[in-house]
């Protein structure tokens, strides 16, 4: 879980992963004061599943599905990520 100040304003990273499925997947949740956002990766059934790679990818659809038209606040998500994570990219 991240939290963080994105626009003045609480926001809370979740993810789940369903890796005991024949098509693994990862959910991820940004919380808001206004609204939930989610965004997901799937896995197709003969490829190797990635934690790693479901989190980014979920991450980077559920940023587009809560700040359509704010880079600035998804950068800031994306920045607090890697530095929890110990990585800058």
């Amino acid at each position: 879980m991240l939290k963080l100040i994105v626009s003045e304003k609480p926001v809370e990273v979740n993810f789940t992963h369903y890796d005991n499925v024949s098509a693994p997947w990862t959910l991820c949740h940004v919380v808001t004061p206004e609204k939930t956002y989610s965004g997901s990766a799937y896995c197709h059934a003969g490829d190797q599943y990635n934690r790693n790679t479901g989190r980014k990818i979920s991450l980077s659809r559920a940023l587009f599905n809560a700040f359509p038209y704010d880079k600035d606040a998804r950068q800031t998500v994306w920045n607090a990520y890697f530095a929890k994570r110990g990585k800058v990219e």
